[in-house]
């Protein structure tokens, strides 16, 4: 099994993961850097020699707890409107129940 193996110059390992099918290209660099919780590493500039992060992407629960919120939001204006339509109705059929003199 193809295996990469990073090493330091007293020929101590770093780093190895087997099954290994990328060849490096050129020079192999290493960076030590902090990788906040939060965020995924997508690279390393080569420019500049700093880590490439991004967000972690959100998981299907913290997806649908956020649809979930937004829908229980759109219910609540929902419950409101129809609260104000049956108060109207209310008012329209008390008016006409006295004629129109309200």
């Amino acid at each position: 099994m193809k295996t990469l193996i990073v090493y330091d110059s007293t020929g101590r390992e770093i780093f190895s993961q087997g099954g290994f099918s990328y060849e490096p290209v050129g020079e192999i660099k290493a960076l030590k850097t902090d990788i906040p919780e939060n965020k995924i590493l997508k690279g390393v500039d080569v420019k500049t020699g700093e880590a490439i992060l991004e967000d972690v992407p959100k998981s299907q629960m913290e997806l649908l707890q956020e649809e979930l919120a937004q829908n229980t939001k759109e219910m609540a204006k929902k419950d409101l409107a129809i609260e104000q339509l049956q108060k109207d109705l209310a008012d329209l059929t008390k008016q006409i129940a006295l004629g129109g003199n309200v």
